[in-house]
């Protein structure tokens, strides 16, 4: 009996040892990988943005055997930015990435990575003219382990606009701003507004609350139109009140707000057919400081997406907006990333 209690404790001891070997073995496994993805990822963000520069061809990186196939998106996008931007005098410079919030998941043969990257570059103008534009991105970078090396796959940014599909019952909208020149030019003011804004007081508070979220207001995860509606309030649109489903209202409170307020979608319905506060923008190029741009981006008659004009250069707005955390990015820069994509404009009836 002696003897056969013996074993048992000799049994449940070599037991609990071997468990404490593979959990510490696991956990070594899963700190010692991080390092490397980071790593990885980090070379894949700088080598994106150097691919933006005037010296972008140049670039070699874009060839390392750690990026997968399906990081060739991303590498020909940021070509694609700066071939047509050097063809029509533009250039890019001074381009940076601060990664933070790096966490990662890593399994046997597998791994994702999460960070938010604050990636800045300035675009210089053929006048000579410098935008900064600043971007917050979060991230999902997917890595495959192959032969004894993580390879890295994709680059997911997670808070982009959400595209779906028309609600039941909505009428799909299908006339977008008749030329998308930034080229053309046109001085119309709008007359006889019903209510006026300060344009200037818009492209203010979105450039001041453009990466961060002001606490009055409560934030969703597609939180462009509630954005722009918060700018539109502080530069002096006034409240509609009533049921909230409807398209004729546009109001917010502590326990709710309209339709209207946070749905790209339905804020066109209200400035389009109720508000009396805006006119279509015939061109791109009429938008001024101050105004809105929309954009159906899958050009399924749904509209995903709304930005506030926050500087014109040379013709060209450049916009800011959330969803993704953006500030003074060109338009053409966007078009590029969207090319199907239907634009919709709004000249505000401004006081100035």
């Amino acid at each position: 009996m002696f003897q056969k209690n013996i074993w048992l404790g000799l049994i449940v001891v070599l037991a609990f040892t071997t468990i404490v070997v593979a959990q510490s073995s696991n956990f070594n496994q899963e700190q010692q990988p991080t390092n490397d993805l980071v790593f990885i990822a980090q070379n894949a963000l700088k080598t994106e943005s150097e691919l933006y520069t005037a010296e972008g061809s140049l670039v070699e990186s874009k060839n390392d055997f750690r990026f997968a196939n399906g990081m060739r998106g991303k590498f020909d996008l940021a070509e694609k930015n700066r071939t047509e931007s050097l063809q029509n005098g533009y250039f890019y410079k001074d381009v940076s990435n601060n990664i933070s919030n790096e966490r990662a998941v890593v399994r046997k043969r597998s791994a994702s990575l999460f960070l938010t990257d604050h990636r800045s570059r300035i675009l210089v103008s053929p006048d000579g003219n410098e935008t900064q534009t600043e971007e917050i991105i979060e991230h999902q970078f997917d890595f495959s382990l192959k032969y004894g090396n993580w390879v890295l796959e994709r680059d997911t940014y997670l808070n982009t606009p959400k595209l779906e599909p028309l609600k039941k019952g909505e009428e799909p909208i299908t006339d977008p701003s008749t030329d998308v020149s930034v080229f053309l030019k046109y001085d119309e003011e709008p007359n006889d507004p019903l209510v006026s804004v300060n344009r200037n007081s818009v492209a203010v508070y979105a450039l001041t609350y453009w990466s961060s979220y002001n606490t009055n207001y409560r934030s969703f995860p597609n939180d462009c139109t509630n954005f722009t509606s918060q700018a539109l309030k502080y530069g002096g649109w006034t409240m509609i009140s009533g049921l909230y489903t409807l398209d004729s209202v546009w109001w917010y409170n502590s326990l709710n707000q309209s339709r209207t307020w946070a749905g790209a979608h339905n804020f066109y319905y209200f400035a389009r057919n109720y508000s009396g506060r805006a006119s279509r923008a015939p061109y791109i190029s009429s938008l001024r400081v101050g105004d809105m741009l929309q954009a159906d981006l899958d050009a399924n008659g749904n509209i995903e997406h709304s930005m506030i004009v926050t500087k014109v250069s040379n013709g060209v707005p450049y916009l800011t907006y959330h969803t993704t955390n953006t500030k003074n990015k060109s338009f053409t820069e966007i078009q590029r990333s969207y090319p199907n994509a239907r634009w919709y404009g709004w000249n505000l009836y401004s006081s100035y």
